[in-house]
């Protein structure tokens, strides 16, 4: 069938060329017009640490009356089952490669099971459970620190005097969120003493520790009793501080997005409806031709059909390569403009839809017509 339709398209170079070139243009400006409700969910859930109702700021400390009996990283890998372990406030650290050096944020983390958010990947791979448990010198880099200092995926870079592999990178390229400027490293790959210093107070030796919590909220008192209950030796307080949360409604960006596109998503409709009735209507002759040989219509208006979605396949195919091309060329230029080439799940998968769906549907009407056109009639069209 595929070789058949494709011989028969290559019958007519020119107007297949013409045909893909307004459905790739159209297809690129519906990407584009849709491409940036992806950016703007994920800005706000690395702006806000983590979806809402799976996180939670926690500090934890002990009583000032009775010294401190267990080692801190015994606690965080305790509260690192139920959910992901960041800790916080742990101050800066020198990053190097090489003659270069950034100075940035560092976040001892721990999970041992996947967790339910995590910051977007830029390159490379996150750093998995087993690595974390392990306490592998791994770390995830932000992409600002990645740029200044020159650091690729599998670079090995230094921390403190030890070395460390970079795993992955992590952020986003051209829109900044909390996670560009930071090195992320699993709690058990930094030393006791380095934990210690951050979280112990030397002067009454009680601990006290700002965590980011990524849990459901509806199980921290659960865990908070589960935690006192393993380390009796001191008695714990939990408070849970208010993190800024915002109701991030996928609905309500897509809507807001789309009113702002809507003449060029318009634009890109009207374009695709037009060349596939241009479609049809050239081959009116061709067509009533077949019905004269014996062809059904059925046949016939399954041909089209095919035809139609080989030419949308095809230039979803192209528009793709190419959004990829112009992403890595243009990207930092356009993004000024509240656009982007970046290509997603979201755009890629309604462009494809609406490019075949808007296709099919405008062939309906000049197909039927052309049907209904009598045989000696129909092959005196020009």
């Amino acid at each position: 069938m595929l070789r058949k339709v494709l011989a028969h398209w290559l019958k007519r170079p020119w107007t297949f060329m013409f045909m893909v070139s307004g459905y790739v243009i159209s297809i690129l400006i519906i990407s584009m017009s849709i491409g940036k409700i992806d950016s703007i969910i994920i800005n706000m859930e690395c702006n806000q640490f983590g979806r809402i109702g799976e996180r939670s700021a926690v500090e934890i400390y002990s009583q000032s009356n009775n010294a401190f009996k267990y080692n801190p990283k015994e606690i965080i890998q305790y509260l690192g089952t139920s959910g992901e372990i960041d800790l916080l406030n742990t101050g800066k650290v020198d990053v190097s490669k090489g003659s270069s050096t950034k100075r940035v944020e560092i976040i001892p983390a721990y999970f041992d099971k996947k967790a339910n958010w995590q910051p977007p990947l830029y390159k490379g791979e996150y750093i998995t459970p087993e690595e974390c448990k392990n306490g592998e010198k791994k770390v995830l880099i932000g992409t600002e620190v990645a740029e200044g200092v020159g650091i690729n995926v599998n670079d090995v870079v230094s921390i403190m005097n030890e070395k460390y592999k970079v795993k992955g990178i992590i952020g986003q390229e051209y829109d900044w969120n909390n996670y560009n400027e930071i090195v992320y490293v699993p709690i058990k790959a930094l030393s006791d003493e380095y934990i210690d210093s951050k979280i112990i107070s030397k002067k009454d030796n009680i601990m006290d520790a700002t965590l980011l919590y990524r849990v459901n909220d509806e199980k921290i008192t659960e865990i908070s009793k589960s935690l006192e209950s393993k380390f009796d030796k001191n008695k714990f307080n939990i408070d849970r501080k208010k993190i800024y949360d915002t109701s991030i409604e996928y609905s309500h960006y897509l809507n807001e997005t789309l009113k702002s596109k809507i003449p060029l998503i318009l634009v890109s409709l009207i374009n695709i409806s037009t060349m596939s009735v241009f479609w049809v209507m050239s081959r009116r002759k061709e067509l009533t031709v077949k019905k004269v040989m014996g062809a059904h219509d059925k046949y016939i208006k399954n041909s089209i059909r095919k035809d139609m979605l080989i030419l949308a396949l095809f230039s979803v195919l192209i528009s793709i390569v190419l959004q990829e091309i112009l992403f890595i060329l243009v990207e930092s230029k356009i993004n000024k403009f509240d656009c982007t080439f970046k290509l997603n799940w979201v755009n890629a998968s309604v462009s494809i839809i609406i490019a075949i769906i808007v296709g099919y549907i405008s062939s309906i009407f000049p197909m039927n017509k052309t049907m209904e056109i009598i045989p000696a009639d129909g092959i005196k069209v020009e």
